[in-house]
């Protein structure tokens, strides 16, 4: 995640990118890999989505070999309404956008714009982030948040975000 406020970067305590993956949106929620519960990572991310899909499949079809699938064949499976693909699609973007509106309620942007290959490959993940943050966050009539998908870089947002942290410490660290 990266916030660009007035022309400026916003850091985080760490200098780092994932702040907003362990936002917690369930104090009661399933362990992260980061140690804490509850966090978005924990069942908004890739690997979150594949595990539980392979873990309802396993239980829908008890004795059967579980042959892993990509997060790319659950997108394709939810957008063909296949039930057990929609339900870990629906959990993980509801979460995703219930961090979403938190963010929103917090910083009260203007423009929210979502990259990254979940957001790229799935219409359904984005609708219903999307659509969440907007209830969740109880933006006033006269207010407004657009969402973008993919923003004017689209795949290479992150590559581009990444260049520009490392171009300003560069420039910082000349100026000194």
């Amino acid at each position: 995640m990266g916030i660009i406020t007035s022309g400026l970067f916003v850091r985080n305590i760490n200098n780092t990118e994932d702040a907003f993956a362990h936002m917690v949106v369930d104090v009661n929620g399933v362990t992260c890999s980061c140690g804490n519960k509850g966090c978005i990572e924990a069942y908004s991310s890739i690997y979150s989505m594949v595990e539980r899909f392979n873990k309802l499949n396993k239980n829908s079809h008890p004795g059967t070999i579980s042959n892993e699938v990509s997060y790319i064949e659950i997108c394709k499976a939810a957008e063909g309404m296949e039930p057990q693909a929609l339900d870990v699609i629906t959990y993980a973007a509801e979460f995703m956008g219930e961090g979403l509106a938190n963010l929103i309620k917090l910083l009260n942007p203007g423009i929210v714009i979502l990259s990254g290959p979940l957001i790229r490959n799935s219409q359904l993940f984005y609708d219903i982030c999307t659509d969440m943050a907007i209830r969740k966050s109880h933006i006033q009539k006269d207010g407004e948040v657009i969402f973008n998908r993919g923003g004017q870089f689209n795949e290479i947002a992150i590559a581009i975000g990444a260049s520009a942290m490392v171009l300003e410490k560069f420039l910082k660290g000349e100026r000194k």
